[in-house]
């Protein structure tokens, strides 16, 4: 393009093009910022990741071990039962409080999903605007 040429169809191209170009940049930003939050979920998480297993295994042990204990009281399935029972409740209990503190929790930083939400309209601007050009008559 030549930059000294300022007719219609010159300006409304370079326009077009630069709103192309931010649009680009603008999904780059959201990029890197969505890679980083990411990135940083999956650091905090590696401990719990990592706590689980070894906490899952203790707990089925000590279950395993209090069902023993009640056997002489309650018989072997009763005392199966009941801490099974008890478990199926602390469990439900549990992910129902965790349900509810990631409702409230953003799943995007919104600061992301505000700059996607202007990538996007920027790039159905761009588009439209490439629309026009293509229906008026050329300069």
């Amino acid at each position: 393009m030549d930059p000294t040429d300022d007719t219609f169809g010159h300006l409304v191209a370079c326009l077009t093009d630069a709103l192309g170009e931010q649009a680009e940049l603008h999904v780059e930003l959201a990029k890197a910022e969505l890679s980083r939050d990411v990135h940083s979920f999956l650091h905090a998480a590696a401990p719990l990741l990592i706590g689980l297993p070894i906490l899952a295994t203790g707990y089925l042990l000590t279950s395993v071990g209090m069902a023993l204990a009640l056997t002489p009281a309650l018989g072997e399935w009763g005392a199966f039962a009941l801490l099974g029972l008890g478990n199926l409740l602390a469990g439900a209990l549990v992910v129902r409080h965790a349900v509810a503190r990631l409702r409230t929790r953003p799943v995007l930083n919104p600061t992301v999903v505000h700059e996607l939400e202007r990538s996007a309209r920027s790039i159905v601007a761009a588009l439209r605007a490439d629309d026009a050009r293509d229906v008026l008559p050329a300069s």
